[in-house]
């Protein structure tokens, strides 16, 4: 057992493969995981993936945990700078950062719902007429 762990680990190594970090919580699903992979690259996806969870406790108001993660990174679309403003933005008024995430303006101006974070990013895009 002790010998498949070792050959295991070195070929993530030698390989660069991205992996769930140390960090990973139970209570946080796994697309969160992929998306800062995928978002931010492999090198600093540990980086990222940590000051992410550091930063959005769990327990805001309006909505769950992953639902703040979610709409945070769709925004961030792998930029570190816009990562800091949705945080931010997410910690002074979580309602905000899902309103820009999950609504778009439809042709007459009103608002529609386009994605539901609650759901993870491969199930969040809504039908729409």
């Amino acid at each position: 057992m002790e010998e498949t762990k070792e050959i295991t680990e070195g070929y993530f190594e030698s390989v660069n493969a991205p992996r769930e970090p140390k960090t990973m919580s139970t209570e946080i699903p796994g697309d969160i995981w992929q998306r800062v992979v995928s978002d931010f690259g492999p090198q600093r996806a540990d980086d990222i993936y940590r000051y992410l969870l550091e930063r959005i406790p769990n327990g805001l108001a309006n909505g769950t945990r992953p639902r703040h993660l979610r709409s945070i990174l769709y925004l961030a679309k792998g930029d570190e700078e816009r990562l800091d403003r949705y945080i931010k933005m997410c910690l002074s008024d979580t309602r905000d950062v899902m309103l820009y995430a999950e609504y778009e303006k439809a042709k007459d101006s009103k608002l529609v719902r386009r994605r539901d974070f609650n759901n993870p990013f491969d199930q969040a895009q809504i039908e729409t007429d």
